[in-house]
């Protein structure tokens, strides 16, 4: 996804609404639930608890992937107790947000990862509006897309396309493509403004000359 400082302002607020209606799903959720058992580990569930669970399934990644894209990791590292024992491991907040009592863990830190989100986006939104009307924004877009496509077919291809476009190889190829592009895109520029200001018949005929193109 698309990290929050390149997006544009429609974009923004579509993302921090989204937000917005997750954090009240998980607020609604927990309120609606109750610990079991002595330890508490477990959460009972009424109706209305069950029905969120749906609804927090369906948009859970999705919100997940708009709270990476802020350079956040909603994560909290879990010790098991010396009684329990096992390995030291970071539990992701969202991915495991029904499983978050299980490894003593408060869904309010949760929601801190769901609001410090917000406050990121909130605070470039007065930027994201000068990208959306900034042409050079889209034009960094397709560039984008088009660096981007090569690994796009490799993910088709059933390999991890992520990594690879992380990979040092990956990363220079993305810088070929990008010079590439450019240039491309400067040539036809170039060409674009000669045309336009009727000198182009006379720049292809110096070429010539130059490269001796008959």
């Amino acid at each position: 996804m698309t990290r929050h400082t390149k997006i544009n302002i429609f974009q923004n607020i579509k993302r921090i609404r989204d937000l917005n209606d997750f954090r009240g799903m998980i607020i609604n959720y927990f309120n609606n639930t109750k610990p079991m058992g002595i330890a508490g580990l477990r959460l009972e569930e009424n109706q209305e608890a069950k029905r969120i669970r749906g609804e927090i399934n369906k948009v859970m990644h999705l919100q997940h992937s708009i709270i990476l894209a802020t350079g956040l990791i909603p994560e909290l590292q879990y010790t098991p107790a010396p009684s329990i024992g096992g390995h030291i491991r970071d539990i992701d907040l969202v991915i495991n947000i029904f499983d978050l009592s299980r490894f003593e863990i408060s869904a309010q830190h949760l929601i801190d990862y769901i609001e410090q989100a917000i406050g990121l986006y909130e605070q470039n939104q007065k930027a994201s509006f000068f990208r959306t009307i900034n042409p050079f924004h889209w034009i960094g877009l397709i560039f984008d897309n088009i660096v981007s496509y090569p690994f796009r077919i490799f993910g088709k291809l059933g390999f991890d396309e992520k990594k690879i476009e992380a990979s040092i190889f990956g990363k220079i190829i993305k810088g070929l493509l990008y010079l590439a592009t450019s240039v491309l895109s400067s040539i036809a520029a170039l060409f674009a403004i000669l045309s336009f200001l009727g000198y182009l018949d006379p720049f292809l005929s110096w070429l010539k000359k130059i490269f001796k193109i008959t």
